[in-house]
């Protein structure tokens, strides 16, 4: 959540300096870049906080924006930890044989987004972003369970 609240941030606080220099008085620029940042940083809390990770027996589900990712636990292949867009760490499963299904966070259906293809988001898993403890939990007893060491 973190990186995607950097965007609708910045922008505000952008648009709160330039309207300092446009608006007189200038506090009335800087509350207008503010409501404008609460407002698209809200919409994004809202769009951010609809994906979920899901555990099931035989595979992980993972609910994002526009599509369904289905991974079953034996297309999981490593488990790789580094800084996402520079700002947070991550833990993340690395997996192949993924399954797409185009379905929003509502569960209608929704077209898939273009280049989803070729983006490494179909073969990557951030769990630590859904459960900061997850190699104490279930997800982390069955990786280590197909022999890869979290």
């Amino acid at each position: 959540m973190a990186t995607s609240a950097v965007a609708p941030t910045l922008c505000g606080l952008a648009l709160g300096l330039c309207l300092t220099l446009v608006i007189d008085p200038a506090w009335v620029g800087v509350v207008v870049g503010f409501v404008v940042a609460l407002v698209m940083g809200s919409q994004i809390m809202i769009r951010v906080r609809r994906r979920t990770l899901t555990v099931f027996d035989d595979v992980l589900v993972v609910q994002r924006d526009q599509y369904r990712l289905i991974v079953p636990w034996q297309g999981i292949r490593a488990v790789q930890r580094r800084r996402h867009q520079m700002l947070m760490n991550v833990e993340e499963l690395v997996c192949s044989g993924s399954q797409v299904e185009a379905v929003d966070s509502r569960g209608r259906a929704s077209s898939l987004p273009h280049g989803l293809e070729q983006h490494p988001a179909l073969t990557r898993v951030m769990v630590s972003l859904y459960a900061k403890d997850w190699s104490q939990g279930p997800i982390g007893e069955r990786v280590r369970g197909l022999g890869i060491e979290t």
